[in-house]
């Protein structure tokens, strides 16, 4: 469907277009993610007069079993001026979390933190194509949920806004983020918000 310069039919059938694809397991796969086992824990609240279960205070998590896989994140310290207390701030970071950390999320899970070069430290799921397809195409897949439209740009999005300013908006994205190597030829995508502002 990238491929196709307007809509189109496949094997004379109107394309299954699921905008919720990235939670599918499968397709996960495909693309080089792991597998992660979760299980569910119901906990309820106890009425302590009467030692029993207090009402309305049954409630269930769904938790990712994480002893297998080892969790990449980026710290970035952008927002701290100048190289050198950047450099400070880092140094101290690693020696607090060196000995592991106690405490993550709402089951309070305790973890070990590794610091590590950018370079060395991260990796994508699954290696892109180095070549581009006939005509210097790319076709790029975004895995996870990404802010392309920033909301300091001039081109930020509002109730008023239409087909026309969400292009536009998604043109300046890719040309921001390709350093103007890119250029938006057509975009399939799903919006929604998220956060306060």
């Amino acid at each position: 469907v990238a491929l196709a310069e307007k809509p189109c039919l496949i094997k004379k059938q109107v394309p299954d277009f699921a905008i919720d694809w990235k939670n599918d397991s499968e397709v996960k796969k495909d693309f080089g993610w792991p597998s992660l086992r979760k299980q569910l824990r119901v906990r309820t609240g106890i009425e302590p007069d009467l030692l029993c279960a207090a009402e309305n205070e049954l409630f269930s998590q769904e938790q990712i079993v994480p002893d297998t896989h080892c969790w990449l994140a980026t710290l970035d310290l952008n927002q701290i001026p100048g190289d050198e207390q950047q450099d400070k701030v880092l140094t101290q970071f690693c020696s607090l979390v060196s000995q592991g950390v106690f405490g993550l999320g709402k089951t309070k899970t305790p973890f070990t933190i590794e610091c590590l070069e950018a370079e060395k430290g991260w990796k994508a799921a699954k290696d892109s194509h180095v070549e581009p397809l006939a005509g210097d195409l790319w076709i790029i897949t975004l895995q996870t949920d990404a802010l392309l439209g920033s909301p300091e740009h001039p081109d930020v999005l509002d109730e008023s806004s239409g087909p026309d300013e969400l292009r536009r908006m998604y043109e300046n994205a890719w040309e921001q983020l390709s350093d103007n190597k890119l250029q938006l030829v057509r975009y399939f995508a799903s919006q929604h918000l998220s956060g306060g502002e």
